[in-house]
């Protein structure tokens, strides 16, 4: 990936408003510049042809001043019963950021070839925005509720044509018109003015320090109609957005009825080909299966919102999920409370790719249960395969006592010390670890009878696929350990490199999980790093472990918020690592790309993502390291100058090549 390819990735949230403010010329029939024709003077006798004196001259553009007086709250006019709004608070501060991140990243030379002068003045170029656009105020993109505007998505899967125009306006900061845009202010034939963005003529009306443009006819109606979200959203909610350099508000009430139009329509679509002979369309079952249980989710929420912000040391993103007091999820959320430990303090380091721990009471979720054998169920109707009706209520009986036994769980997977380079082990801190073991064992035996009765029957590959519980087969220490070993003809016929090959990344040449009654209330499993994995799982699980204790890890926590329920770690550095070893295991390390097997990562800090919960309000906050990111770059880079280095090497080879096939020029003489 080159320097071009990941620069529009980093910029897209500051330019995406771009593709709404571009258009194509202002000739329009009924619509003309303003320029070209003033609303009081009669219009002059054209001449047959113009000649280049006659010619309008064009209206020249000046780059809008940052150091304007700060606009109002852009919040102010952004309708709380709107589907939802993307909102940047204040663009210089927006502008000046993606500057300096790009500097910190190792892209600031790529960013100034792609903005010589600046953002500011080549987006305003670029947009044809002139002095009349406030930067030091904010921007939003207000998408208007499907329902209240009139449209119904159903219709559009019975024929149906859709809205000729957006459902949504967008708030400029700007006061007049004819300023903010002199070339595409459009003079209607009402004496009106408009403002052409995308193909016809937008209404834009001045509100405040904002302009309102909008393509819907009654959009800025019903803009203005509404009750803002400055007088109903909560004061954390209403911080998040107004400090973060952009985010966006989604009314999951608006999105709700939209959801619920796709779902009609589908059904109306289904049932239309049904009549018409087409018989079952499995894959649109599937997807309004999950549409309808996406529906019921969805209605559990009162609003979410989401900000991002630049620190100091890394990108935070932010987000606030708000359920209803009475739903399930929000009754399961208010039931949460703070780990009274560390979330991550009884795994191994291993060193950890990925580490998750949830310190989190009342797993169980029924209704996340039946939502989730529901799927598995649609999945397999999508492949004209059923679940044998008993099987699905044993399937939604266990997981349902499974989740009522855990109380919280700790997860690690990544580059294994013991033996092989991978394994994964998962702590779960239980009622019983005995009923536990009991429920492990049932859900084994189950899973090998779906195998058979459901996807073998299409799948001819898995047939003979089990999972056979054993119980005390092994000991690590004092601790009996059982396993559950994967067993398939196909395993018994591997030959020697595969062997080598399974050994060499699992430790062992059998696909074989272990699980690990430690205490009354303790269950360990293990998957790959044979046993010595399970011995340092059991270990860290008895006295303690040290992933939480690494300064790269207490530094991404610090900028999470405290009183956490559950936690989540992602180490590329560690990836790399285990890649590494991999390759080292193969005796192929020097067809690495480039000196990558030597790459020396700045930084052991990870990405981090923690979780809070207060009342009904579920907040998530996620770090990204700007070292990292960094390195990251380098790294893309470092591969991007092996491959153009392989590219060339490749040219001259089959350029030898020719020359040495070619026959020898003829004698003229």
């Amino acid at each position: 990936m080159s320097k071009r390819m990941i620069l529009p990735l980093m910029l897209a949230s500051v330019l995406a408003f771009t593709v709404l403010l571009t258009s194509p010329a202002l000739t329009q029939q009924g619509a003309q510049p303003v320029e070209a024709r003033p609303a009081a003077a009669e219009p002059a006798e054209q001449p047959a042809a113009d000649t280049p004196e006659d010619k309008p001259a064009p209206v020249p553009l000046e780059t809008p001043s940052a150091d304007q007086r700060q606009a109002e709250s852009v919040l102010k006019y952004v309708p709380a019963d709107c589907m939802g709004a993307y909102i940047v608070p204040n663009m210089k501060d927006l502008l000046a950021a993606t500057e300096t991140y790009a500097k910190d990243i190792g892209l600031g030379e790529e960013l100034g070839n792609v903005a010589p002068q600046g953002l500011l003045k080549t987006i305003t170029q670029q947009l044809k925005v002139s002095k009349g656009y406030n930067p030091n105020g904010g921007l939003a993109l207000v998408v208007l509720d499907f329902e209240q505007a009139g449209i119904d998505l159903s219709q559009m899967f019975q024929g149906g044509r859709p809205p000729s125009e957006p459902p949504f306006v967008i708030l400029l900061a700007g006061k007049d018109v004819q300023s903010v845009f002199p070339t595409r202010t459009v003079q209607n034939e009402d004496g009106s003015v408009s403002v052409q963005l995308i193909d016809s003529p937008s209404a834009v009306e001045e509100m405040g320090d904002y302009l309102a443009i909008s393509p819907y006819p009654d959009g800025i109606r019903m803009l203005k109609e509404g009750q803002n979200v400055l007088e109903t959203l909560g004061k954390d909610k209403i911080d998040l957005l107004q400090k973060g350099l952009f985010g966006y508000y989604y009314n999951m009430g608006s999105a709700v009825t939209m959801m619920k139009q796709v779902s009609t329509g589908l059904e109306a679509q289904q049932q239309q080909m049904e009549n018409e002979g087409y018989g079952p369309q499995e894959e649109m079952m599937m997807s309004l299966g999950i549409i309808n249980m996406s529906v019921d989710a969805m209605a559990q929420l009162v609003d979410v919102i989401s900000a991002v912000r630049i620190e100091e040391t890394g990108m935070i993103a932010e987000t606030l999920v708000d359920y209803k007091p009475e739903s399930v999820y929000g009754q399961q959320v208010a039931s949460l409370k703070p780990a009274g430990g560390e979330l991550l303090s009884r795994v191994p380091d291993m060193p950890y790719v990925m580490a998750m721990g949830s310190d989190v009471p009342g797993l169980n979720d029924n209704q996340a249960v039946r939502q989730g054998a529901e799927i598995v169920d649609l999945a397999l109707e999508a492949m004209n395969l059923e679940m044998p009706a008993d099987m699905k209520s044993q399937l939604i009986e266990l997981s349902t006592d499974f989740n009522e036994q855990v109380r919280s769980m700790q997860i690690v997977a990544g580059g294994s010390k013991a033996d092989g380079v991978f394994g994964t082990v998962l702590l779960l801190d239980v009622k019983s670890a005995e009923a536990t073991r009991d429920l492990i064992t049932r859900e084994t035996n189950l899973l090998t009878t779906l195998v058979a009765k459901t996807l073998a029957q299409k799948e001819e590959d898995l047939t003979g696929l089990e999972f056979k519980y054993n119980k005390a087969t092994e000991t690590s220490g004092t601790v009996a350990v059982d396993t559950i070993e994967v067993l398939h003809p196909d395993l018994q016929e591997l030959s020697e490199r595969e062997r080598k090959d399974m050994q060499r990344v699992l430790g062992e040449e059998r696909l074989l999980i272990r699980v690990a009654p430690i205490d009354l209330n303790t269950v360990v499993v293990s998957f790959g790093g044979g046993q010595g994995v399970l011995g340092q799982a059991i270990d860290a699980a008895q006295k303690g472990g040290t992933i939480e204790a690494d300064a790269g890890v207490q530094e991404a926590l610090q900028h999470l918020p405290g009183q956490r329920v559950a936690v989540m770690l992602f180490s590329p550095q560690n990836l790399w690592q285990t890649v590494v070893a991999e390759a080292e295991q193969q005796g192929e390390k020097a067809t690495l790309p480039g000196t990558l097997e030597d790459f020396k990562w700045s930084t052991q800090t990870p990405v981090a993502m923690g979780m809070t919960a207060e009342g009904s309000q579920a907040r998530v906050a996620w770090y990204v390291p700007t070292a990292l990111v960094k390195d990251s770059v380098d790294w893309f880079m470092t591969m991007e100058q092996h491959q153009q280095e392989q590219r060339r090497r490749w040219r001259e080879q089959r350029n030898a090549e020719k020359q040495s096939t070619d026959p020898p020029p003829a004698n003229d003489f």
